[in-house]
């Protein structure tokens, strides 16, 4: 707590973990690879909201946005 305002990002769930972390490691979990070359080197950019593939630089949304 922050001068009485809650700072969500501290926030921790029923299991202790920050409720951010798991939407992140859920997020990543459903990506596992490209769709373009199969590289399994891939990254979710937040800011974006899109995953990125380090080997062939294809860029796509996941499948629920």
């Amino acid at each position: 707590m922050n001068n009485g305002k809650c700072d969500l990002l501290d926030e921790e769930n029923d299991w202790g973990w920050l409720w951010w972390h798991d939407i992140l490691e859920e997020e990543e979990q459903e990506q596992k690879e490209c769709p373009e070359c199969g590289s399994k080197r891939i990254y979710f950019n937040r800011d974006r909201r899109l995953w990125v593939c380090l080997d062939c630089n294809y860029e796509w949304k996941s499948e629920e946005e």
